[in-house]
């Protein structure tokens, strides 16, 4: 699920230097050989430690705080700091939209933060007629802390869920998660955990481990399992009781169809009528136009 490389004629800022810059040479060695001394002295804890930063590669972005206050400057919207149970505070922001009770929570890819993605979150809030919040995961951006376990993503998920439900007006009934890549296992965790919670999974996969298990080999995935980094977003997709939307790409060149949500829940025959692949766009690309319709359609009928 490490995203490598993305399409470069489509705007996105997954992995885009301009964005969040590059690492010079002398850190880079200088990262190799703490990760070497890792391995050879305390090769559990570099396990964790390597996961941790491939499953969520924007805790190791290189990117300038004059940089972001720059990006959010041209976002909608308000700042906000959201406070985990755990007693982390998480960079954040909140647009609102007034004379609307519809809420959606937006959840991350891995290797993105929002400021490089809002402008995006923001079409698809425009579509459903939306209010929403957007975070940065605990290590990423100015959010504290750092992520060591899918707990910690899952708990910075509810934070962001419990901000939009204790705003005035708010409900379950007209909450949805939505969650693209890695985000959409968090997403997906989170609504199960709240009756009448939607969700939206963009592009995501059904599990860590078989993505892992596809992709790398099966032992890699009996690791995951072993440092408790399983996230099963097919598992959490089967608690959920609100509505459930699927977006999948035909040419996603990082999740593939194989390892998506989407084929999982056609492989174990979990009915989501609200589900569907598109052409015209990978996996980092900008779909919101293409999908216009869908999203529209789609989330109007039950947000």
């Amino acid at each position: 699920m490490a995203v490598s490389r993305i399409d470069t004629n489509t705007q996105v800022f997954v992995n885009n230097t301009d964005f969040y810059g590059t690492q010079n040479v002398t850190q880079q060695i200088a990262d190799f050989a703490c990760t070497l001394f890792r391995t050879i002295v305390f090769p559990i804890g570099l396990l964790n430690y390597f996961v941790a930063h491939n499953v969520l590669q924007a805790q190791d972005l290189n990117v300038a705080p004059e940089r972001l206050n720059q990006a959010r400057e041209t976002l909608p919207g308000e700042r906000i700091t959201l406070q985990t149970p755990d007693g982390i505070q998480l960079d954040g922001m909140v647009n609102r939209r007034p004379g609307s009770n519809k809420w959606i929570v937006f959840c991350n890819p891995n290797c993105a933060l929002y400021e490089g993605v809002a402008e995006r979150y923001e079409r698809i809030a425009n579509i459903a007629g939306a209010n929403y919040v957007v975070f940065n995961y605990r290590g990423t951006g100015a959010s504290e802390g750092s992520t060591s376990c899918p707990r910690d993503l899952y708990v910075d998920g509810e934070t962001a869920l419990r901000y939009a439900l204790d705003q005035p007006g708010s409900s379950p009934e007209h909450t949805m998660m939505y969650g693209w890549s890695l985000g959409g296992a968090v997403a997906a965790e989170t609504a199960a955990n709240h009756p009448g919670v939607h969700l939206c999974s963009d592009r995501s996969f059904e599990s860590l481990s078989h993505f892992v298990a596809t992709r790398i080999a099966s032992f890699a995935a009996t690791l995951l399992h072993l440092i408790g980094w399983e996230m099963n977003a097919l598992d959490a997709l089967r608690r959920i009781s609100g509505e459930t939307m699927i977006i999948a790409a035909q040419n996603d060149e990082v999740i593939g169809l194989d390892v998506s949500l989407y084929e999982g829940a056609v492989r174990e025959g979990i009915a989501v009528p609200r589900a569907r692949v598109f052409n015209g766009f990978g996996h980092g690309g900008d779909h919101v136009d293409t999908a216009r319709g869908f999203l529209r359609d789609n989330i109007n009928a039950f947000l």
